[in-house]
C-alpha cells in the first residue's frame, strides 16, 4: 500500500489536536510509536529499523518522554496511555496493514520524509580510524606527529574508563571527546557543539553527560561567557599522562 502525503498529514494533524500543544512533532516520532505498540524496544533497536543512529533516536525519545508519550523502564523504551492512544490512531488510519506488519509500517512512514543530513566530522574513535591517516603523515614526515601519539593513547584510555561497559549513548559522547582530543589535543568542547556534533536535543544531552559526570569521565563547567564546558574529568586526564608512556 502506498500512502499518499494528504493521508499522513490528516493523521498528524488529528494527532497534533489531542497534544494540545505538547510539542513539535515528525514522522519519525509516528513510526517510532508504531513500533513501541508492538512491544517495548531498545533505542538501538528502532533505530536499527528505521536506518538512524540511535543517538537520533534516543534523542527523540527523551524529548517526548517529557511529553507523556513514552518512559523508560528496566532498559526498554515503552508507550504511556497518552503514547498508547495516538499509536493507535495512526495504526488505525493504515489499518490495511497487519499487526505483524508494524515493522514495515514505521519504516512505510519514514520513508517519506528525507533523513537528516549526517555531519561526517561526527565519527566515532574506533580502531584502525585514525591510524591509517596518521601512519601515512608520519612516513612522510620520518617523525611521530602529536596526533599520532594521541592516537595511540585512545585504547589505553578506553580500558581505564571501562569502556565496554558504557551504553551505546555514552560512548557516542566520549567518542566525539576523544576525536577532537586526537585531532586537536583539547580535553573539551562545549555543549552547543555537541549538540550539533551529535544531531540531538539538550534535554537528552544533559541526561546522558550527568551518567558520565557520576561515573567519573568528565565534568561539567559553566563559562559565564561561552556556555557549559563538557571535559575529561581530573583524574581521567592523570590517566591520560599515563597512557603516553
Amino acid at each position: 500500500m502506498i500512502l499518499q502525503d494528504r493521508e499522513i498529514a490528516e493523521v498528524v494533524e488529528k494527532v497534533s489536536k489531542q497534544l494540545k500543544g505538547q510539542g513539535p512533532r515528525s514522522k519519525i516520532v509516528e513510526a517510532i510509536l508504531v513500533l513501541l505498540h508492538a512491544r517495548p524496544m531498545k533505542s538501538a533497536e528502532i533505530a536499527s529499523y528505521l536506518g538512524y543512529t540511535t543517538r537520533y533516536v534516543s534523542s527523540y525519545l527523551s524529548y517526548w518522554k517529557t511529553r507523556g508519550l513514552v518512559e523508560y523502564v528496566g532498559g526498554y523504551w515503552q508507550l504511556t496511555p497518552l503514547g498508547e492512544n495516538i499509536a493507535q490512531q495512526i495504526i488505525d488510519k493504515y489499518k490495511n496493514a497487519q499487526t505483524k506488519e508494524y515493522i514495515l509500517l514505521a519504516q512505510q512512514i519514514i520513508s517519506e520524509q528525507v533523513k537528516p543530513a549526517m555531519n561526517n566530522n561526527n565519527i566515532s574513535v574506533t580502531p584502525g580510524h585514525s591510524s591509517h591517516f596518521l601512519s601515512f603523515i608520519a612516513a612522510k614526515t620520518g617523525q611521530t606527529s602529536p596526533q599520532q601519539v594521541r592516537e595511540q593513547q585512545v585504547d589505553c584510555i578506553k580500558q581505564a574508563i571501562k569502556y565496554d561497559k558504557l551504553s551505546d549513548e555514552e560512548k557516542e559522547i566520549v567518542n566525539i571527546l576523544l576525536e577532537h582530543y586526537i585531532t586537536w589535543g583539547s580535553t573539551y568542547l562545549y555543549v552547543d557543539q555537541l549538540m550539533e556534533a551529535l544531531h540531538a536535543n539538550e534535554v537528552w544531552l544533559m541526561q546522558v553527560l550527568k551518567k558520565l559526570q557520576v561515573k567519573h569521565i568528565v565534568y561539567l563547567y559553566q563559562d559565564p561567557r561561552l556556555g557549559t564546558r563538557v571535559g575529561f574529568s581530573k583524574t581521567l586526564r592523570k590517566i591520560f599522562n599515563t597512557c603516553k608512556q
